[in-house]
């Protein structure tokens, strides 16, 4: 289990984090981004737990996506997960399966 007071493992520098300020994701809901189950699958399928309540996954997909659509760093955001590894959650417009 990981001790959230001491630096979180997912902590990253502000250089290499400063495109985040940009994004048009900012302010959304991180839970629209968010793949992953409660059994730690990458799903397209079922439903989400939202800031607003409970919608389809696909609807939640979707939302994700097109605010990736017009975002000025999405690039940014996508090479960020990319060279990090990052192999959960919704980044540039993709799925983990979509970035590989």
């Amino acid at each position: 289990m990981i001790d959230l007071t001491t630096e979180a493992p997912w902590e990253y520098s502000p250089r290499e984090t400063a495109f985040m300020d940009y994004a048009e994701c900012a302010n959304m809901d991180p839970a629209l981004f968010d793949t992953v189950t409660r059994s730690g699958v990458t799903a397209r399928m079922g439903s989400v737990s939202t800031a607003t309540g409970r919608m389809p996954r696909f609807k939640q997909i979707a939302i994700a996506k097109a605010a990736c659509w017009v975002c000025p760093v999405a690039k940014e955001c996508l090479e960020f997960a990319k060279s990090h590894g990052l192999t959960e959650n919704i980044y540039g417009g993709l799925l983990p399966d979509e970035r590989l």
